[in-house]
């Protein structure tokens, strides 16, 4: 072969190497942007399979309010008996206030009232994106406590009980506030890259190292916030000597379920006294799995802090 032939050779590798490399990145880059387009721009309707409408509209008040930066939140109100504590729910990702009504029975009979509202770019709310928990998140459940406090007066008793992304919400929104008597998660999640990577490895199959970067950019130019960076247990000491309630089920593969640890870790380092509860089944399955058993531990969570 000559040396020309052999340059042409070398030539024609070179550029495939190269064009096959920046298949790759494009690739990479590809379902980054398309992993961060579903976080930040969630379905507004969806629903867990296992929902069901039980509540009577009449025993219910369609209410609204508005977060810090003017994002109206919409929601529904079941009042408390005068002078009663109310809860906060704090719903999880794509889902909506519809996912905590079967809750308001047995927390109305109780003694408690009840807030339900969706975040921004979910079920009714305003906004066009989420940050899954990042400050508009947190705004939004910040702006649920002033409604309540308005409402009710500066005293009132709350308690918030948060499920997955609203149950990261709830570690960060925890501890913010004295009218805040107790804390209850489920299957919450610790920090956004533990989502990530739990993702990509238990559903995409690739290496979740490969993405932190694109996804990091691509969420930043979709938000203009570093999702990759949020951290819910870094605001856990925050929460103090409330009640605190910790759920996450062993099989959960929608988030890491050693989050938990991480979570019951910060706690205790911070001297609180958390309560770990770790049932078997899938994400946020015990409420139907074992409902009795879920009924008896959240209510008892609340009484200690906010009373029947």
């Amino acid at each position: 072969m000559t040396d020309a032939g052999g340059r042409r050779m070398r030539n024609v590798a070179l550029v495939g190497g190269v064009t096959a490399g920046l298949g790759i990145v494009g690739g990479i880059f590809v379902i980054s942007a398309m992993t961060v387009w579903r976080i930040v721009r969630p379905s507004r309707t969806s629903r867990t399979s296992t929902w069901r409408p039980i509540l009577d509209p009449v025993d219910i008040e369609a209410v609204s309010f508005v977060a810090a930066d003017g994002t109206r939140l919409r929601g529904w109100l079941v009042p408390p008996p005068p002078g009663g504590p109310i809860v906060v729910t704090l719903h999880g990702f794509g889902n909506n206030r519809h996912e905590f009504e079967d809750f308001v029975p047995w927390l109305s009979n109780a003694g408690y009232g009840v807030l339900l509202f969706d975040f921004r770019a979910h079920g009714e709310s305003d906004g066009s994106f989420t940050t899954v928990v990042g400050d508009n998140e947190v705004a939004d459940g910040a702006a649920a406590v002033a409604f309540l406090k308005h409402r009710f007066g500066p005293e009132v008793r709350l308690a918030l009980i948060g499920i997955s992304m609203g149950g990261a919400v709830a570690l960060r929104l925890g501890g913010s506030d004295p009218c805040i008597r107790a804390v209850v998660t489920d299957c919450a999640f610790a920090t956004m890259s533990r989502v990530l990577d739990y993702a990509f490895d238990v559903w995409i199959k690739l290496p979740p190292s490969i993405f932190r970067m694109p996804v990091t950019l691509c969420g930043e130019i979709l938000t203009g916030v570093n999702i990759i960076q949020l951290r819910p247990v870094d605001e856990v000491p925050k929460i103090g000597r409330r009640p605190f309630l910790v759920i996450h089920n062993t099989g959960d593969t929608a988030v890491n379920p050693e989050d938990v640890l991480v979570i019951a870790s910060a706690a205790r380092e911070a001297g609180i006294d958390v309560d770990i509860w770790r049932p078997p089944g899938e994400h946020v399955a015990t409420r139907f799995d074992d409902p009795d058993a879920y009924r008896e531990r959240v209510l008892a969570t609340l009484a200690r802090g906010l009373g029947s």
